[in-house]
């Protein structure tokens, strides 16, 4: 594999990986630096990264399960239900993020409570696949 390619691939792993910390930790942070807070600015401007983010990783999950699926599928039922759950899992965070920001995106900011449940969700899943495409950046 070329390097170029295996260095975007580190970048995207890296892109990954650094938007699932951050949105973790200003998750968790969040009340504590904006106690009592109707409006989250910072949220606004985090939004923007976390669609690439999601995207990066709906992407990457297709395509490790598609790869895997081609070449007869997992060799273990582990393999198979780690690359499921990702797969879903990234399919899931992408309906439910952007149809939330959407709706927030047309002036409707009253469901704090799904936003509680997409950030975490968010860290981790971002997170789990970021870390996949680090392990796996030289294997194509």
């Amino acid at each position: 594999m070329p390097a170029q390619i295996i260095m975007l691939t580190r970048l995207l792993a890296v892109y990954c990986l650094g938007m699932a910390a951050l949105v973790g930790a200003y998750f968790v942070l969040s009340p504590v630096v904006n106690p009592g807070a109707t409006e989250f600015p910072i949220w606004e401007v985090l939004n923007y990264f976390m669609a690439v983010a999601i995207f990066v990783a709906l992407v990457a999950s297709f395509v490790h399960k598609l790869e895997h699926e081609r070449g007869g599928g997992p060799s273990d039922t582990v393999e198979y239900i780690r690359l499921t759950v990702a797969f879903y899992g990234a399919v899931l965070l992408t309906l439910w993020f952007f149809w939330r920001w959407f709706i927030q995106l047309q002036g409707d900011d009253g469901s704090e409570l799904s936003w509680t449940l997409i950030d975490p969700a968010f860290a981790i899943v971002v997170g789990a696949i970021g870390r996949h495409i680090w392990q796996n950046a030289d294997r194509g």
